[in-house]
């Protein structure tokens, strides 16, 4: 019986303790698979750090995030904006001759005008005053012991320029001076002998108000088309015509002008 037990006994042993001794070698040999799949090994970490080079690279070699950026609407829409300015102008000389009724004298005015604008958009209203000169020629009078000469100054005066653009190639102009021009004048007479000189002057002239409403086509609609460099031009006439000036004597008026449209930067 206790041969029985003792066998029965060392049965038991072997059947019990030998799963647990078979069970341990897998376990190691988890351990090790464990240690060559998940943790790398510094072979494996080299491609991994490469790629955080080749990236850190990349980051070094981008340019700004502001000068990568395009360029905004607004910042757009103001270089267009300059680069789209006109200059809108007109240009004009009016000559007035003026004969005397019971003399041989005679003079001769040249008026000169110039008045300008500028404008970015298709239709424009542009302010402004007027630049008009007025050059003087011959005399009054003469006599042997003196001379009387006339000298004219006119007073700024503003203008209203409309500028309208009716078409890819087309524009229009409207000029409209905002009150008369008025010619002040003043007659300025000297004596040979020493004796004391002396001026008279008397009510504005209006002749080159006269003159400009003579101009063909009117300065209230004037038409022009554009060339290839976005400029435009056109001229008017003032065809010649006689004003009578009694008692003293009569006035002889023409003149030309010519109206231009161009960029800006065509100027510069």
């Amino acid at each position: 019986m206790k041969l029985f037990f003792s066998i029965l006994f060392f049965s038991f042993f072997l059947t019990f303790s030998s799963p647990r001794t078979s069970a341990q070698t897998p376990l190691d040999n988890t351990e090790d698979i464990i240690e060559e799949e998940i943790l790398p090994s510094d072979d494996q970490k080299k491609p991994v750090n490469e790629d955080e080079e080749i990236e850190e690279e990349f980051q070094e070699d981008e340019p700004p995030l502001e000068d990568a950026l395009p360029e905004s609407p607004s910042q757009r829409s103001d270089t267009e904006s300059a680069n789209n300015i006109l200059l809108v102008g007109i240009d004009g000389v009016v000559t007035l001759s003026y004969v005397f009724e019971n003399s041989p004298e005679s003079f001769e005015i040249k008026y000169r005008i110039h008045l300008k604008g500028e404008t970015a958009a298709d239709t424009a209203v542009i302010n402004g005053d007027a630049e008009i000169i007025a050059d003087v020629q011959g005399m009054l009078a003469t006599w042997p012991g003196g001379e009387c000469k006339l000298e004219i100054q006119i007073p700024q005066v503003s203008f209203e320029l409309v500028y309208k653009k009716t078409g890819e190639e087309a524009a229009v102009v409207n000029l409209r001076f905002k009150g008369n021009i008025l010619e002040q004048w003043q007659s300025k007479c000297s004596f040979k002998d020493g004796g004391p000189n002396f001026e008279t002057s008397g009510p504005p002239e209006k002749w080159l108000t006269e003159a400009l409403q003579l101009a063909s086509p009117p300065l209230t609609s004037i038409a022009l088309k554009f060339d290839d460099d976005k400029s435009a031009s056109t001229t008017f006439q003032i065809r010649q015509k006689t004003f009578n000036d009694p008692p003293i004597g009569s006035a002889q008026i023409e003149g030309t002008g010519i109206v231009t449209v161009k960029p800006k930067n065509a100027e510069e």
